[in-house]
């Protein structure tokens, strides 16, 4: 064969050999891209879609550096959500490849592919070219990818060295762009939806709430949570497929069975249901339901909530309106009644003291007064029920009042009953009436020692929590069923038998605490009972009051708005030798004291009188004369009658109904003397 035929032969080889490897290498590429393609499914996860479909283009397009941006427009950011190279490894990719490479506000406003043949030569960032070109990578591909009109991304390939990508490469990365961005659109929301419901699940698992799911037709029960399973005694799987009726109390009482009966459009009316527990018993429990669809069947979902403890808690607001309620009446009837008694005892008082009385009169004179002071006394227990009947407070040390309390109620304890006492070694200090005090600590002694009449023992701690002192009275004698535990300290309540008790015992205690601005709480169970008083510790130094010279006046001011109070104090307080003034009000009396303030020795003082109260009155004198003694004379002094300043700084009180005897011991406490002599008393 000649030369140039050889030649010739070569040639033609070399071309065959040329174009069969150009098939070869596209084949190799269409088959990367069917790979690609095929790698578009949801299988594994939103990420794994993206590095099977970014590894089959990046060898079909044979570049050495690439990765899948993900946009985020309202913060002006991208993520990567899947990159692959051959040049570093995945944990220096942040640093190799900065977000701000990526040219986004240009792909956004501008989304066509990009084709860089020499980095070298592009109007790039310093930091863009220089990261790019420190790895060798001169070419690039940049391809956004697009959903619906909306850039949702990029796709960018880096090659080492210059112009290693061309106008090819780029149509065969657009035509996979399309379906993979739809592809990762789908495994967006497939994994969104399944993040929510696993979220969904983790509330309803977690939740402290009765939810549960049951078929409209069966009524079985389709699914629930852990709370509505615990709530009824049952473990999940035991409690899917029971019917509603097997449930619930009254079976026939399930509306909500229906899905009809409970769609009411927005509005959802919360429905009251007995549930039946495993062990036979019942539990309330307040119920919404809502129609829904499972599995194209009709079902109702019941979210539920067990109710006792709203039910306590309103039991327990009832009573307190309820405590309030007959503490307002009690005290206003024994206010009005006081002003009676006081009239009685006085003018009662007034005649036995008449000269030429006879004994039989006089005996009748002191069985009035005798029934009056068992009338005063119920009043009493009636005020001191009402919050009423505290006027002088001071410092005191509960541990005293304790260790007192223990002493007087020790003769009436018998001797199978043992009383023992924890008491800190620092004071205690409240502000208070010690005797109120101790008067409602007996009275939950002996209640105790009632209750255990084959023994027991009684235990009383004392100690200070959160800035209160705590009294705690606890005994192990038989407890209290829940009627009784919730009557308590209802006034006439009692469970003795009649003429055993008065009822008002606990009622006293729990007005003597309140009026103290404490709590009183009780616990009881099948055997022992638990009364807890909290009252606040003093914040400050009290000062006692001081009774200051009265002056060279001899008038006894009394100020009381009842007419026959006026008329029964000024008498008894002329027989007793005092030279006497009265007044209806407080703005009257605030006038005659401004005329003459040296004229006054003292003011017997009203607290609940119309228009100026008690305690304004006694502010307004005490700006006139600040030395002038006032003594409180009252029945009823809650605290809206009168503050704790002038509590402490008042000279005396008397509790009406009051005697001659109390009237004039509380003048000479307060330093004021008769002007004359007494009118002598006819002996009885």
């Amino acid at each position: 064969m000649a030369v140039s035929d050889r030649a010739l032969c070569d040639q033609v080889s070399s071309r065959e050999s040329a174009g069969r490897s150009k098939v070869l290498a596209r084949a190799a590429r269409m088959d990367h891209m069917i790979r690609a393609l095929t790698a578009l499914t949801p299988a594994g996860g939103l990420e794994e879609l993206a590095s099977r479909f970014l590894h089959e283009c990046r060898v079909m397009v044979g570049a050495e550096h690439c990765g899948v941006l993900r946009f985020d427009k309202e913060a002006r950011q991208a993520r990567i959500l899947a990159y692959e190279s051959e040049i570093v490894d995945r944990e220096t990719i942040a640093d190799v490849a900065p977000l701000e490479w990526f040219r986004l506000a240009s792909l956004i406003e501008d989304p066509v592919a990009t084709l860089v043949h020499d980095m070298r030569q592009e109007q790039a960032s310093e930091r863009y070219a220089r990261g790019l070109m420190e790895l060798g990578l001169f070419s690039a591909l940049e391809l956004p990818l697009v959903v619906r009109g909306e850039v949702d991304g990029a796709l960018a390939f880096w090659g080492v060295g210059t112009n290693r990508f061309t106008q090819e490469d780029v149509d065969l990365l657009m035509t996979v762009t399309g379906p993979f961005a739809l592809a990762l659109e789908r495994a967006t929301a497939l994994e969104s939806l399944a993040e929510s419901e696993s979220r969904y699940r983790s509330l309803v698992s977690n939740a402290a709430e009765m939810i549960f799911v049951f078929d409209a037709e069966s009524h079985r029960v389709l699914e629930s949570n852990p709370h509505t399973a615990a709530t009824l005694g049952y473990t999940p799987e035991e409690l899917r497929g029971k019917r509603l009726e097997d449930l619930v109390a009254n079976a026939a009482d399930i509306p909500e069975a229906a899905p009809a009966a409970v769609d009411a459009g927005d509005e959802r009316k919360t429905l009251e249901r007995r549930y039946l527990r495993k062990d036979g018993s019942e539990v309330d429990v307040d119920v919404v339901a809502s129609p829904m669809s499972v599995a194209g069947r009709d079902a109702v979902l019941v979210l539920g909530r067990e109710a006792s403890e709203r039910r306590a808690f309103q039991r327990q607001l009832f009573q307190g309106q309820k405590m309030e309620s007959l503490g307002t009446m009690a005290g206003a009837v024994a206010h009005d009644f006081n002003n009676l008694l006081t009239t009685i005892l006085g003018f009662a008082g007034l005649l036995k003291r008449s000269p030429g009385l006879q004994g039989d009169d006089r005996e009748n004179l002191t069985l009035i007064e005798e029934a009056a002071h068992r009338a005063a006394d119920l009043t009493g227990r009636l005020l001191s029920f009402a919050r009423g009947g505290l006027v002088r407070f001071g410092p005191i040390d509960l541990r005293q009042v304790i260790e007192d309390t223990v002493r007087l109620t020790e003769p009436a304890m018998h001797d199978s009953l043992l009383v023992s006492v924890e008491l800190p070694e620092a004071p205690v200090t409240v502000e208070g009436d010690s005797g109120q005090v101790q008067q409602a600590l007996v009275n939950i002694v002996l209640n105790a020692r009632d209750a255990m009449p084959a023994g027991g023992s009684v235990a009383i701690r004392l100690h200070v929590e959160d800035g209160e002192a705590v009294v705690t009275i606890a005994d192990d004698g038989p407890g209290m069923d829940e009627e009784t535990r919730t009557r308590i300290f209802e006034p006439f309540f009692t469970t003795k038998p009649a003429g055993s008790g008065t009822g008002l015992g606990m009622a006293i205690t729990y007005g003597i605490v309140q009026g103290h601005h404490g709590d009183i709480a009780v616990e009881s169970g099948a055997v022992g009972t638990c009364f807890t008083i909290r009252l606040p510790l003093l914040q400050t130094n009290l000062q006692a009051p001081t009774i200051t010279d009265p002056g060279d006046g001899n008038l006894v001011l009394v100020v009381d708005d009842d007419e026959m109070v006026r008329r029964a104090t000024t008498a008894t307080l002329w027989q007793l030798g005092y030279s006497v003034a009265a007044s209806a009000g407080g703005a009257v009396a605030v006038e005659l004291v401004r005329a003459r303030p040296e004229r006054f020795s003292a003011v017997l003082l009203d607290l609940v009188m119309p228009g100026m109260t008690g305690s304004e009155t006694y502010y307004e004198l005490a700006a006139i004369r600040p030395d002038i003694p006032v003594i409180v004379c009252t029945g009823f002094a809650a605290d809206k009658h009168i503050d704790a300043d002038v509590k402490r700084r008042i000279a005396g009180l008397v509790r009406k109904p009051f005697t001659a005897e109390q009237l004039g011991a509380a003048l000479r406490s307060a330093g004021v003397e008769p002007e004359r002599r007494p009118l002598a008393a006819v002996a009885p």
